[in-house]
């Protein structure tokens, strides 16, 4: 029997639904609570590198989870997608997964970039504090830029495969009508609002958890 068999990996993959979602979800818990200063766009730059620096520790899981985590489960999760839309739609189930790896690239990239960005930062803060701030706002530029990826790149990957589902009802119907939706209000946001306007990333956000967690059990089941 092949370890990666079809039905493997599409029981692989709905695991790997459900953990992405888990760690989106937690994450994004930690943020709203414990993790708060860190988002306080009214914190002075001595303020936040003071709570960064004592709680160093509980970033490094943060950016773990949300990324490094997140990103892995992804692959696999792209992986057994295609599985199971490429009989009936090859093509659209191609492009769909390349979006999807591309995206799962730039996820991965921009968590590296983060975890090493910090220690940096904390580093050179100890050091020349004057240079951390400056360090400070190219960080967040840069991890931003690739971060609202997810409202281009993703919404495509999220559109493609469910359009490709809807043909040969791959998935249930509603989470069909999940995917298409999200991706159309998170594409539209991202090309009509400003760039650093966050709604196109946050609509995504929200209901492509929805629409792991929907077709990752679907997966399991079937």
């Amino acid at each position: 029997m092949k370890v990666l068999s079809s039905d493997n990996l599409q029981k692989i993959g709905g695991v790997s639904a459900i953990i992405s979602a888990g760690s989106y979800i937690f994450a994004l818990g930690l943020l709203m609570t414990m993790m708060t200063p860190l988002t306080d766009s009214n914190i002075g730059f001595v303020e936040y590198m003071t709570f960064l620096i004592a709680n160093q520790q509980l970033n490094f899981v943060w950016n773990f989870l949300i990324y490094i985590v997140h990103g892995a489960t992804l692959v696999i999760l792209v992986l057994a997608y295609y599985e199971r839309l490429k009989d009936a739609s090859p093509r659209l189930a191609l492009v769909g997964t390349a979006f999807g790896f591309i995206w799962t690239g730039l996820i991965l990239l921009s968590g590296f970039i983060c975890i090493s960005g910090t220690e940096a930062l904390i580093t050179l803060y100890n050091k020349q504090p004057g240079q951390a701030e400056i360090f400070k706002i190219l960080l967040n530029n840069l991890t931003y830029g690739i971060d609202i990826s997810d409202r281009y790149l993703g919404s495509i990957w999220v559109a493609l495969l469910s359009v490709a589902a809807w043909k040969n009802r791959s998935f249930p119907f509603y989470a069909n009508i999940v995917g298409v939706a999200l991706s159309v209000s998170a594409l539209a946001a991202g090309l009509l609002l400003p760039i650093s306007n966050t709604t196109g990333s946050l609509i995504f956000g929200m209901g492509v958890l929805v629409w792991w967690i929907i077709t990752g059990i679907y997966m399991l089941r079937k």
